[in-house]
């Protein structure tokens, strides 16, 4: 139910900002899910050991 509204909101606060603090923000995007997916791959790899 909130999804549409959150579309919304992210389209006029994307479209508000400057391209090069978009770029920022997906970078940092990026850099989080990276770690975390790397953190998570560790966890399972120590746990099936």
């Amino acid at each position: 139910m909130g999804g549409p509204i959150a579309v919304l909101l992210a389209i006029w606060l994307v479209t508000s900002l400057h391209t090069t603090t978009v770029r920022v923000l997906v970078l940092f995007v990026i850099l989080y899910t990276s770690v975390m997916m790397l953190r998570s791959a560790e966890a399972e790899r120590k746990a099936a050991a």
